[in-house]
């Protein structure tokens, strides 16, 4: 697997992109390998399924709900109402989109200011 990364990944990124290898097809379209529209998305809140990107949307945790709030690196639960909200990050591993959430500690330790 090559990394395309803009930056120098920790140690915990390079370990959970290193589980897209070892990953289920989550849809049908990846299944068949009809229809599937890239970038395929692999979520590091749902690890385990690749997904192609229209059905990526089934992935994702009701807003607002615990999931929602939970950093995908500490899995601590953020309180958006008290400031301390989820942030929404994303990287690429050649044609596969790996979405996941931080916290403000985490995004800090992951994304280079």
């Amino acid at each position: 697997m090559t990394l395309t990364l803009d930056h120098e990944p920790t140690a915990w990124l390079r370990a959970q992109l290193q589980g897209i290898d070892d990953a289920q097809p989550g849809c049908r379209h990846i299944r068949t390998g009809r229809g599937v529209k890239l970038p395929a998305v692999f979520a590091l809140w749902q690890p385990g399924f690749v997904t192609c990107h229209p059905c990526a949307a089934a992935l994702l945790p009701a807003t607002g709900s615990a999931s929602d709030r939970t950093c995908d690196r500490c899995h601590r639960q953020c309180i958006p109402a008290l400031g301390d909200p989820i942030h929404p990050a994303a990287t690429q591993v050649g044609a596969i989109l790996v979405l996941l959430g931080l916290c403000r500690q985490c995004l800090r330790r992951e994304v280079p200011q």
